[in-house]
């Protein structure tokens, strides 16, 4: 059976926006709800396949997700990233927020495009520090938020 995912509304592309993919739903809502005081726009899934889905219908500027997740992994994620980041004007920067903390699967999800790898348990100000850190090195325009030129 095919899902339906549908788009509640229209995204602000002047605020960050950030799209959690967590296979673990109280993981999930406990950053969503912990995200909420960085005032930013946050969409939430919790398999690979609805974050790509997700990453193809609209901008997304921050992309944090596991590497444990069903329908494809986090690797399979950011091996998705990686063959568009130049299509969507180098968006999404990536955190890997994971409890598989090893050497291997940071060299892998580095070797991928991940930006930053981050080993759980972590704190909510850990993932807002990275966020803000992101967000300042943005470009805001009239057409929404854009990386550095350098940087694309």
């Amino acid at each position: 059976m095919k899902k339906i995912v549908h788009i509640e509304r229209e995204l602000d592309y002047k605020t960050l926006t950030v799209l959690i993919a967590e296979r673990n739903s109280s993981v999930r809502e406990s950053l969503q709800t912990g995200l909420k005081q960085f005032n930013c726009q946050i969409i939430t899934v919790s398999t690979a396949s609805e974050a790509i889905f997700r990453l193809t219908k609209q901008r997304v500027h921050v992309l944090l997700t596991e590497l444990l997740l069903p329908q494809g992994s986090g690797f399979d994620l950011l091996r998705f990233v990686q063959e568009h980041r130049s299509e969507w004007a180098g968006f999404p920067y990536v955190m890997v927020v994971t409890g598989m903390d090893s050497p291997e699967y940071e060299s892998q999800a580095e070797k991928l495009g991940a930006d930053e790898f981050i080993a759980k348990p972590v704190t909510i100000h850990e993932i807002i520090k990275q966020l803000t850190a992101f967000e300042n090195t943005l470009v805001h325009t009239d057409n929404g938020l854009q990386m550095p030129r350098n940087q694309m």
